[in-house]
């Protein structure tokens, strides 16, 4: 039959949980290709109690690259080679994710 309420409460922790574990990963490798590829500051990986990083059922993480308000990142971020560099860094840790993924998991 279908498992409980309690037990589907528990399911669902251990699902979120594991999430989190896998969004840190995912997270400090795009983290990591951002800074080696654009030459920015690292400011770290936070954690955060966003709705759309803590209640999914995959890995997800939340990336701020630069701020409007600020002239310095509108300028930077107006230019499509910074873009360009920004989107191949990020999608340069979501494919080294995957492979790591791949490989622990015997794909």
């Amino acid at each position: 039959g279908l498992p409980d309420e309690q037990t589907e409460a528990i399911l669902y922790k251990l699902v979120i949980k594991q999430n989190l574990v896998e969004s840190k990963r995912v997270g400090d490798l795009v983290l990591k290709h951002l800074v080696t590829d654009t030459g920015d500051t690292n400011r770290g990986n936070k954690k955060t109690n966003l709705h759309v990083t803590r209640e999914t059922f995959v890995p997800s993480i939340l990336v701020e690259i630069g701020f409007l308000s600020n002239d310095f990142w509108a300028k930077k971020l107006d230019t499509p080679a910074y873009r360009d560099v920004v989107a191949r860094a990020m999608a340069k840790g979501i494919v080294e994710y995957k492979k790591e993924f791949d490989t622990q998991n015997n794909k």
